[in-house]
């Protein structure tokens, strides 16, 4: 069976990473010219969260009810909570994965906290982790 490895950039223009400082970066490089690559259109509104659960759910972000780290409870503009992993309804691709017996590693996708124990995956969480204190 393939393997496959998806590396997200979180807010590194293309153009930037592959014009610029591609030759500066042997293994970004090498990941380029043996791999396969492109250019992801992001979805509206462009923020780290709902883009990360867009791509590894195929839904969007009306479909998740996530539109930003933060979200209101109601009508109030002072109450509110950050966005987790239990915000997150639909199956993502890892899910799906580990339902057809495919083994998944999961490192620093946000929201990944608190982290979702998924059959055949191994998961770190992101930086939305609380600290210990």
């Amino acid at each position: 069976m393939p393997k496959v490895a998806v590396l997200g950039l979180d807010s590194v223009p293309p153009e930037i990473l592959f014009d610029k400082l591609l030759e500066k970066l042997p293994n970004f490089r090498r990941l380029y010219k043996e791999g396969l690559h492109g250019t992801l259109r992001t979805c509206d509104p462009p923020i780290t969260v709902p883009a990360w659960m867009v791509m590894m759910t195929g839904k969007n972000p009306g479909e998740l009810g996530i539109y930003g780290f933060k979200h209101r409870k109601g009508y109030s503009y002072n109450d509110g909570y950050i966005v987790t992993s239990q915000n997150v309804g639909a199956k993502t691709v890892w899910e799906v994965l580990s339902d057809a017996g495919r083994r998944s590693v999961i490192l620093g996708v946000p929201p990944g906290y608190p982290v979702k124990r998924v059959a055949n995956a191994s998961t770190v969480s992101c930086f939305l982790t609380p600290s210990g204190d």
